[in-house]
Order: structure tokens, then C-alpha cells, then sequence
């Protein structure tokens, strides 16, 4: 199934390929906006304080208060903190795992379409659908601890901290957790700034990601 893809370059250089239909030049441009430039830490700066999030699952990591977020690029829970990001009308703290933590798989079934899987904001939902369709790259996810692999925006959100912040050590293309077709899955390519489809059958690393519900 062919798609109209509009390509985006941003003033710092990177390159995106967006579908047409389904988010708009100015959508990702707002995206970008919740990302900054790591700021060093003070050796004085409190912890940030982490508190239960009543009535949301967003794993055992929980939700954290507004006024207790790091700095981006500070740690967040065992993770990076490297954007603010909407799911619906709620605002997470996204973390992301070090690369010791990466995992390494196929996507999926190639000619399988996985219901609940095409969310491309919502990396939680995209998981949590891939997993019980056993995707053989999910099953390898600790989604008990919180860990999912990041949606289409999520990952344009962590290639814009990589952009910002060289250090972060991602590198080639990884898998996204957003469907494009019952052969195809997106992903990105953290050198070169582009995110495309690839068949699900094909072996690519996962940069795993955690939410934090912001109270």
C-alpha cells in the first residue's frame, strides 16, 4: 500500500519522512519543541521525587510532580530524560535505557497485521499489542519494569536530544513500535535522521524507552 510521505529537514539537519495523512509539518515541529539541550547537573540538585500514579498505568515507574523534573539529559528513574511528550491529553517525561540495554529481533511476522499496533504516538499501546501477537522482538521487552519500544513521534523526539546531544551513543537504524502495513514496520535511522518502513522479518536493535506521568 503506497502512502504520500512528506520529508522534513529542520534547521539543525535532520531529516524526516512523515506520512501525509497522519501528522502534519507543524505537528512535528511542536513535537521537537519539548526537546532541549542537556544541562549539567549540580552536584547539589535534589533527586527527583517519584510518586504513584493513582488510577494511571504507566508501569512501576509510576508518575513524577512537574516541579521535580530533572534537567533533559539528567537521569530519570534508571533511564535519560530526553523529552516532554501528549499521549491523548496526558503529558509524560520520557526516559530513555543505555545501550547495554538494547535488545535485537525481528519485528514481526511479515503478511500479519497486528491489531492495536499503529498508534504513532503511543509506544505503551504499540508494545503492549505487539506482545501478545508474539512479536518476536516484544517478548524480549521487560514491560514489567516499563520498558516499551518507542512509537513513530517518540523516536523523532529521541533523534532530536541524539541531534542536541551527540554523546547519547545512538547509532543506525532501530526498530519503532509503530505499524505501517502487514508487511512493514517503521524505523529509524539515528545517523542520517530518516524514519521508513522495513520488513517486519528483518533483524534490527531497539533502543528501549520508559514514561513517566507528569502531575
Amino acid at each position: 500500500m503506497k502512502r504520500d510521505m512528506i520529508k522534513i529537514e529542520t534547521p539543525e539537519g535532520m531529516k524526516l519522512q512523515v506520512p501525509a495523512h497522519v501528522v502534519a509539518t507543524t505537528f512535528i515541529a511542536a513535537a521537537l519543541a519539548q526537546v532541549g539541550v542537556a544541562r549539567p547537573v549540580a552536584a547539589s540538585d535534589p533527586e527527583p521525587e517519584m510518586t504513584a500514579a493513582a488510577g494511571e498505568e504507566v508501569g512501576p515507574q509510576g508518575g513524577i510532580k512537574a516541579s521535580d523534573l530533572p534537567a533533559i539529559g539528567q537521569p530519570l528513574g534508571v533511564g535519560t530524560f530526553f523529552a516532554r511528550h501528549y499521549v491523548g491529553d496526558k503529558l509524560y517525561a520520557l526516559a530513555f535505557m543505555d545501550r547495554e540495554n538494547e535488545i535485537n529481533g525481528a519485528w514481526g511476522q511479515r503478511g500479519t497485521l497486528i491489531e492495536g499496533a499503529d498508534s504513532f504516538v503511543d509506544g505503551v499501546a504499540n508494545t503492549a499489542a505487539m506482545l501478545a501477537a508474539g512479536s518476536p522482538i516484544a517478548r524480549k521487552v521487560n514491560i514489567d519494569a516499563g520498558d516499551y519500544i518507542p512509537s513513530y513521534v517518540e523516536q523523532a523526539l529521541l533523534l532530536a536530544y541524539h541531534k542536541a546531544n551527540p554523546g547519547s551513543g545512538l547509532t543506525g537504524w532501530h526498530w519503532g513500535s509503530t505499524q505501517y502495513s502487514a508487511n512493514l514496520a517503521y524505523g529509524m535511522d539515528f545517523g542520517d535522521g530518516w524514519q521508513n518502513g522495513f520488513d517486519k522479518g528483518s533483524e534490527r536493535p531497539v533502543r528501549l524507552v520508559r514514561r513517566f506521568l507528569i502531575q
